[in-house]
């Protein structure tokens, strides 16, 4: 507060004298200053990414909500050929869908609603990767892949949701599919029926294969058609079938002879037709294309008696036709494929029938 002047009793209020402020020159290797960050104009870093691994379940739905990073999911598959297929939806950020097997690689790209395109960019997605779309609906298609060798044994799904907030559902689908038979190779499976001390001469299964009613050409009829295969029990004595899988066109009569490459089979397992008798040794020639190679086929035996515990061994053999003479074959190069249902049995009391599942390969045990 300073007076007008002297004698008035007035005050004027009044700023105080301007002073300029020093400038100050920054010496030679002084670091350049700090930038003075905008709170309007914030960076947004794209989120952390994560890897996980998983398996690929057949015939199940997975909900994947909020995952950021990639999800693996691994089928294995040993010698079987088989296709998968994926139903996805995708309602949330984008999603990359893609398969590989062996050298075999299916991809959807990033797929979604296209108001997330700057994100993906951002967060190093290739732009050439981006699929998506105008939509605010969820995005839904079907990825597919087929395994058609028995090697590589691994399928690999990979999803990849690089953004918060992602949203997918996938329904996975597997369905084993089966190799073309060698024109030359036999299939035969050997079923011993197990003594029963209550069966008498009668009792017998016929059998269902892979749905189908199986029929064959039996010895020594084997000039009639096709008839219905029967599996007997006999009360005291075993009785063996022989259902030899091979070209009905090929030759008229079942094998007349099967022979096993490895001669350290047990007698029981050794097989030869000419060591059974006609009494408790049944023979049948049967269609190869009802057999599944590389794959579950469905055997199944029914009967239409009474409660009968009964029991087998059914085994599965690969071979090779080396020659043909009066209308018959001779199979050589015999070799073990299946031998999973050893002492298989069944009351039939409750079902008139029993399932067993034989996967026959290419492959020798």
């Amino acid at each position: 507060m300073r007076k007008i002047f002297t004698r008035s009793p007035f005050y004027l209020s009044v700023k105080e004298e301007y002073i300029e402020p020093e400038i100050i020159i920054p010496e030679e290797g002084d670091p350049d200053p700090e930038p003075v960050e905008d709170p309007t104009d914030p960076i947004n870093e794209p989120p952390t990414q994560s890897t996980r691994n998983l398996t690929y379940s057949c015939g199940t739905t997975v909900n994947q909500n909020g995952f950021v990073g990639t999800s693996i999911y691994k089928k294995y598959y040993d010698f079987f050929l088989a296709d998968l297929s994926t139903a996805y939806s995708v309602s949330g950020t984008p999603a990359k869908f893609t398969f590989t097997w062996d050298s075999t690689t299916v991809t959807t790209g990033y797929i979604g609603s296209d108001v997330y395109d700057d994100e993906l960019i951002a967060a190093g997605v290739d732009a050439g990767e981006i699929n998506t779309t105008t939509t605010n609906d969820a995005v839904t298609g079907t990825i597919e892949i087929s395994k058609t060798g028995q090697t590589p044994t691994d399928i690999f799904l990979t999803v990849h949701t690089p953004l918060l907030n992602s949203n997918i559902s996938m329904t996975n689908t597997c369905e084993i599919i089966s190799e073309v038979v060698p024109t030359d190779t036999v299939y035969v499976c050997y079923i011993q029926s197990k003594p029963n001390s209550l069966a008498g001469t009668g009792m017998q299964e016929t059998i269902t294969f892979n749905g189908t009613p199986l029929q064959g050409k039996a010895y020594p009829s084997i000039n009639d058609p096709l008839e219905s295969v029967v599996v007997k029990t006999l009360k005291n004595t075993m009785q063996t079938t022989f259902l030899t899988f091979g070209n009905l066109d090929g030759y008229t009569n079942p094998p007349g002879a099967v022979l096993p490459q490895n001669p350290n089979f047990d007698n029981k397992d050794y097989i030869k037709a000419g060591t059974y008798s006609a009494v408790d040794l049944s023979i049948y020639l049967c269609d190869i294309n009802q057999l599944k190679l590389n794959a579950m086929n469905v055997f199944r035996m029914s009967n239409s008696y009474g409660n009968l515990l009964k029991q087998y061994d059914i085994r599965w053999y690969k071979g090779e036709v080396l020659w043909t003479a009066f209308n018959s074959a001779y199979i050589g190069n015999v070799c073990l494929v299946n031998d999973v249902s050893k002492d298989f049995g069944f009351a039939t009391g409750t079902l008139p029938y029993t399932d067993v599942y034989p996967v026959i390969t290419e492959n020798c045990k």
